[in-house]
């Protein structure tokens, strides 16, 4: 089967749980901390492929650790990979996250890092040949 493309943002996404979201120019203390791989391109080739759908993600991501960390959690979930490029002058793109524990509600800032060249630069268009888009 032909492999559906998501094409976009992957970031590294820095989620803190917090009692209640920070009023201006307060700080507040995170009862729960995790990282996890994202970017609503990079999350939407995870839920299809953890559906069995032959997925490829294309994005660029800069040459370091968190390439490394979303490359690998994409490859274990199964997602095909060909489709991400590297680049040195930017890094990988971050997003801070808070988290209200009792409500969900949430604050996002994010930092787009190599994301920035998918506008910037385009895609291979072979890398969507043969594909569902």
């Amino acid at each position: 089967m032909k492999p559906v493309v998501s094409i976009g943002n992957a970031n590294v996404d820095h989620f803190f749980v917090v009692e209640r979201l920070p009023r201006k120019d307060e700080g507040v203390v995170a009862d729960e901390y995790y990282v996890a791989p994202g970017g609503s391109a990079g999350n939407f080739a995870v839920a299809l492929a953890r559906l069995g759908i032959n997925t490829r993600f294309i994005g660029y991501v800069g040459d370091d650790s968190d390439a490394d960390f979303i490359i690998n959690s994409f490859l274990k979930d199964g997602v095909d990979t060909s489709g991400i490029a590297r680049v040195k002058e930017l890094p990988t793109g971050k997003v801070i996250i808070l988290i209200e524990k009792s409500s969900g509600n949430k604050r996002m800032v994010a930092y787009r890092g190599a994301n920035k060249y998918l506008l910037d630069k385009g895609i291979n268009p072979d890398l969507i040949k043969n594909t569902l888009i």
